[in-house]
């Protein structure tokens, strides 16, 4: 689309000498305002519609972005004062009512208690350099950010005339909110946000010609406007559609590794902002927060987790087992209701590369470590994470934390605060037992008394297997998903197995209040990750295994530039370990959409583990590919597609198709524009009348006099033959005639237009048929050649 030519210093001259009571009339028209605010507004309500929400009082926003709509508006039009002192007026008063709303919104008006918040939010963040978890000033950050964003919007359409910069700047705020809505929410917002933009480019372009066109005393059709309006909105309900329906493309691995890269600039930004807020909690586990730890784990309907990089990890180049989570503590005892809590613990301080005891009755030599190279992008807390199902050792003095009950190691954390790139090697126990080993553990309860003991320590059963009230509906589902087991291990994959037929979601209805969550959840077969893992852990329970439940992160996505693994606050994750005998506690994977853990391969070593999580010896070990190349892991990518996975789905390559088309028809009309363009105005509508016919199969010849033209075109479309000699007569008298007056002027736009609209259908045709034309005239080329040889 072409845009005016017409500079903001024009502009502003033009509005300064209409009248006073004039000057506050949009000269673009109303539609371009009404558009321009539909953009915006959408760009807004996408912060609004995030569930769970960022913070309370989110519907601050909407005064906000129309007090910067409001005023933005009016510094355009103004047009006589100087644009620095305009600007400082109009933002200061912004933010002064940014301010005052935030604070009537959430504070009551107390205006004071807000500003105590954020000037103890300025010495957390920028003088000590840490984090906040203050929602009335990140409330009143976002209140601010929509008020700019508007009178920002406002300015470079209507001042600066620059339509694509406020589109572009709303749609990285609408994209970043996209993150983290559900996939019709995001869609919606989308097409929505699309639509509106396209309009308003077409809007702004008719408006910009309509201004230049006033400036050179030009003369157009009053029904101009309605046209072009409605061309355009055919044309991006036609955009939007072909991206809809257009078959989706693989995604480009290369484009994806850079997008996913810890390094990009896009991500350390996010890092960024997510450092000045990173202990916020939304209304739900893990909110709109980037803070996911806690003392407990509740269990709840809807949940957001942010996606930006918490840390990276590199392995040694000798392991094969790459898809271990990453565990930072378990939780024993749960509720009865919605929540998981550990009972009485106490802790123990070790130094760097201090050996920390795993649970009891484990034989060391059934097990081997994975040592993992941590830095973190954004640090959770003093949270220290291993690979496996329990801690061996740190490079850095760390608080381990035991069970009273059991001494099992149950949390761990770092002494020193970790900061943006703290570095530390982290090594992990993993059980190397098989899966024919695990099958031999016995339960519990088909063990004599004497023997008990040897597999089973006493305090740990206590503990892990305790004698608590478990609802009789998740009974009942454990025993007839386990009917026809035989052993413990065979009994765990089959509730593996029936829970990862339910559906995994971050976005569910409240478990109802007062009722056991876990068989709520049995119902209704759907849910967050820490439904599955509990219902594992308590229909395990159920049939007599110890088990526990392990929270963390999943395994992230591997990342070819930086040749480290990326995990994102998407893969906060929380599983089951179940207690095998003398191999320790085994994790389980119950949630859909998460990859199996591995198993290790008997007789083939202690670092090859299978595909699955009950795979038999004779699985293929799953490799980890180096040098660039993304492994294609699922297990660890935190859940159901997202607005991202909502932007790929249209395909690249569609994507790809689109915007060289959108291109192109820019091009071509920049060129019909420019075409004849120095010319007086019946020269410049013959001269594209004369395109027009040639591509409609009627080239004019140079032995013809316009009249004689006319009459030619005249046979091709009949219906225009009046019109056609009336423009030959104007451009006759335009030449030679000594010239036009305003009232012809005014005849050639709707002579013109009606030629140019007769002669479309008749060009579309002939393009439909150049295929066959060009295929016919090569094969009368080809069969000439054959006939000269």
């Amino acid at each position: 689309m072409q845009t005016s030519t017409i500079t903001p210093e024009k502009a502003d001259s033009l509005t300064a000498e209409r009248p006073p009571w004039l000057r506050l009339l949009p000269e673009d028209g109303w539609l371009t305002l009404v558009l321009l605010a539909i953009m915006v507004y959408t760009t807004i309500s996408s912060i609004q519609s995030v569930t769970p929400t960022y913070a309370p009082g989110l519907g601050v926003l909407t005064v906000t972005t129309l007090a910067g709509i409001v005023l933005g508006y009016l510094v355009v039009q103004q047009g006589r004062l100087p644009g620095s002192l305009v600007h400082t007026v109009a933002v200061a008063l912004g933010v002064l009512f940014a301010f005052k709303a935030t604070a009537d919104e959430v504070l009551g008006g107390d205006r004071g208690a807000l500003w105590q918040h954020t000037t103890t939010w300025f010495n957390q963040v920028a003088v000590q350099h840490g984090s906040s978890n203050d929602n009335d000033v990140f409330l009143l950050f976002l209140a601010i950010l929509s008020f700019l964003l508007a009178y920002i919007s406002v300015w470079l359409v209507l001042h600066t005339r620059r339509p694509w910069l406020a589109a572009l700047a709303n749609a990285i705020v609408l994209l970043i909110n996209l993150n983290f809505a559900t996939t019709d929410k995001a869609l919606f917002f989308l097409v929505l946000y699309l639509l509106a933009t396209l309009l308003l480019l077409v809007r702004f372009t008719l408006a910009d010609n309509i201004r230049m066109w006033r400036t050179r005393g030009l003369r157009f059709s009053p029904d101009l406007g309605w046209d072009f309006m409605q061309a355009g909105a055919i044309f991006a309900v036609i955009v939007l559609l072909l991206a809809y329906l257009l078959p989706a493309g693989s995604a480009n691995q290369t484009l994806l590794t850079a997008w996913n890269s810890t390094n990009n600039p896009w991500q350390q930004l996010q890092n960024t902002f997510a450092s000045y807020f990173s202990g916020l909690s939304g209304n739900g586990p893990g909110g709109g927060s980037f803070n996911f730890f806690s003392g407990d784990v509740q269990l709840r309907g809807k949940v957001n987790l942010p996606n930006v990089v918490i840390l990276r990890y590199t392995l040694p180049k000798t392991t094969d087992d790459y898809r271990q989570y990453l565990l930072t503590q378990t939780y024993d005892t749960y509720n009865g209701t919605n929540a998981w809590t550990n009972t009485a613990i106490h802790s123990q301080t070790y130094r760097p590369g201090d050996v920390v005891p795993q649970s009891e009755g484990v034989d060391p030599t059934t097990l081997k470590t994975n040592a993992y190279d941590m830095v973190f992008q954004f640090p959770q807390g003093n949270h220290l994470f291993v690979p496996g199902a329990e801690p061996q050792s740190f490079n850095t003095a760390a608080d381990v934390y035991f069970s009273t009950a059991s001494n099992a190691p149950v949390q761990w954390y770092s002494t020193a605060s970790a900061s943006t790139n703290t570095h530390y090697v982290t090594v992990g126990y993993v059980s190397n037992a098989t899966v024919p080993q695990l099958e031999a553990v016995p339960y519990a309860r088909d063990l004599s008394p004497g023997d008990l003991q040897s597999v089973y320590p006493t305090n740990l059963l206590n503990e892990y297997l305790p004698n608590e009230a478990i609802s009789p509906a998740v009974v009942a589902a454990a025993q007839e998903a386990t009917r026809g087991t035989t052993n413990m291990y065979d009994a765990a994959i089959h509730i593996q197995d029936y829970l990862r037929t339910f559906k995994y979601s971050t976005n569910n209805p409240e478990p109802p209040a007062g009722q056991d969550a876990v068989a709520w959840f049995l119902q209704v077969r759907q849910g967050f990750c820490t439904f599955f893992a509990s219902a594992m852990a308590e229909m395990g329970r159920a049939l007599g295994m110890p088990t526990r439940i392990g929270v963390g992160f999943a395994a992230g996505q591997y990342d070819g530039q930086t040749q480290a693994w990326a995990v994102k606050g998407t893969d906060a994750h929380v599983w089951t370990q179940i207690y095998f005998g003398k191999y320790g506690w085994i994790n389980f994977e119950p949630t859909s959409s998460f990859a199996t853990f591995p198993r290790a391969i008997a007789g083939s070593g202690d670092n090859t583990p299978t595909a699955g999580g009950a795979g038999g010896p004779t699985a293929t070990p799953v490799r980890p590919i180096l040098g660039g190349k993304d492994p294609g892991l699922t297990g660890g990518g935190g859940g159901p597609a997202g607005p991202s996975t909502v932007l790929l789905g249209a395909g690249l390559g569609a994507s790809l198709l689109i915007i060289l088309l959108l291109l192109a028809m820019a091009l071509f009309a920049l060129w019909w524009r420019l075409l004849f363009r120095g010319l007086p105005p019946v020269a410049t509508a013959f001269g594209r009348i004369s395109r027009l016919g040639a591509w409609a199969g009627a080239p004019p010849a140079r032995w013809q006099t316009p009249d004689e033209y006319a009459e030619r075109l005249g046979e091709l479309l009949p219906t225009e033959r009046t019109s056609l000699r009336q423009l030959s007569a104007l451009y006759g008298r335009e030449r030679w005639g000594g010239g036009l007056n305003d009232e012809q002027v005014s005849e050639i736009p709707p002579l013109y237009d009606h030629v140019r609209r007769t002669a479309l259908p008749l060009i579309l045709q002939r393009a439909r048929m150049l295929p066959g034309l060009l295929l016919a005239g090569g094969r009368r080329l080809s069969r000439r050649a054959r006939g000269r040889r």
